[in-house]
């Protein structure tokens, strides 16, 4: 119970709900305190915070009815889904708690959240438009073969690739999993790479999570248009100008030296 007091009663909440943040509850419960979602989303953010904006911005804080208590208990149900979390628990379970199921699940998660700490920061510099990529080496010390799902989770996680999505290392060998980002707009982006282990047998790997982040460094042209005119004498000429990404949207136009 002190670990999650400790990971609920911090400014998490804040971080989730900056706008109009539930008041600080003291949890003395393990049915009660917990049956409105809000404890749980606040301790599945404090270790994937790229679960906010995914899952957790649209919860209600005051919970009125049966139906807004489902809706939260849903969304915990999808984040941890999210996580590849392989834990068999319902909205139900959350709404309608039994104290010593729900001290079952705290612990589960008191062994499992650890492993989403990433293990390191990659980055990725390069010009915009240009596709940078990285590779990664997953060892296995075990002398068991593990076997991993490979995903990229995160507000930005459009704008990064994975390769492969399944990835099977052999005992005390490993695997290169090739991580690609694509710039389309000059704002760092943030993402995690996760690998979930799947279980084989009885043989079942640690989660590996690690923290992607992009810097634009530079900007090239796509192309260069050659005019000529005499000095002072105003030119007026057409520029195509093409949409580079999947969606449409107002563009600011700006000329720079």
């Amino acid at each position: 119970k002190q670990w999650y007091q400790r990971r609920v009663r911090g400014l998490q909440r804040r971080v989730i709900w900056s706008e109009s943040p539930p008041p600080t509850r003291w949890i003395v419960s393990f049915d009660n305190d917990l049956l409105d979602g809000l404890v749980l989303a606040t301790l599945l953010s404090s270790y994937c915070p790229f679960l906010v904006n995914l899952h957790f911005s649209d919860m209600y804080l005051n919970v009125r009815s049966p139906e807004e208590c489902f809706h939260n208990a849903l969304s915990i149900i999808h984040a941890l889904r999210s996580l590849g979390i392989d834990y068999d628990i319902h909205p139900t379970d959350i709404m309608q708690p039994n104290a010593i199921n729900m001290l079952l699940f705290i612990t589960h998660l008191y062994i499992t959240l650890p492993q989403y700490n990433p293990k390191t920061t990659v980055m990725f510099e390069g010009a915009l438009h240009q596709p940078v990529f990285k590779e990664l080496k997953i060892q296995n010390p075990s002398n068991k073969v593990i076997s991993y799902n490979v995903t990229i989770v995160g507000e930005d996680h459009s704008s990064f690739s994975v390769q492969p999505s399944t990835v099977t290392i052999s005992a005390s060998s490993h695997a290169v999993v090739k991580v690609g980002f694509s710039s389309s707009w000059l704002h760092p982006c943030n993402a995690a790479l996760m690998l979930v282990s799947r279980r084989t047998g009885v043989a079942c790997g640690s989660t590996l999570v690690f923290s992607l982040q992009s810097l634009v460094n530079d900007i090239l042209p796509i192309s260069t248009l050659h005019v000529e005119t005499a000095v002072y004498k105003l030119l007026k000429f057409p520029l195509l100008v093409t949409n580079p990404l999947s969606n449409g949207g107002s563009f600011k136009i700006a000329l720079v030296e």
